[in-house]
């Protein structure tokens, strides 16, 4: 699940990148983070946040 997880991420990243899509400036996750846990966890944000520290995909992740 990882994989795909990751996968799906870069996916939607680059993406948004390439229809210039901005990021709120004082937010520390990344909207496609957000859409990640829309996905995979029902938009349960808590759920998320354990599955990304339970996997160390992202160090420090801290949910703003």
């Amino acid at each position: 699940m990882v994989d795909k997880t990751v996968s799906i991420y870069v996916f939607f990243d680059d993406l948004l990148k390439s229809i210039n899509h901005r990021e709120h400036e004082k937010r520390k996750t990344t909207d496609a983070e957000i859409i990640i846990a829309a996905q995979y966890f029902s938009g349960n944000i808590e759920s998320s946040i354990s599955f990304v520290k339970s996997t160390l995909l992202i160090s420090d992740f801290t949910f703003t």
